[in-house]
């Protein structure tokens, strides 16, 4: 084999492993944010940013 072959397969094989491990904490990020959301407090008023609003809340004896 060519030893640059050989050189682009571990730079790829370095690059996969590198873009996995980002990808990955970039997910587990998202997961925290979505459960711990950051907010702000203005005037009695929590306002979330867009997309992590949370879902409305029902009490468990209200089924409609």
């Amino acid at each position: 084999m060519n030893v640059d072959f050989t050189f682009h397969i571990a730079e790829l094989l370095v690059l996969l492993g590198v873009a996995w491990r980002v990808i990955s904490v970039a997910n587990r990020v998202m997961s925290v944010l979505r459960d711990f959301p950051p907010h702000r407090h203005d005037n009695g008023n929590v306002i979330y940013p867009h997309g992590f609003e949370p879902t409305k809340v029902r009490r468990l004896g209200q089924q409609q």
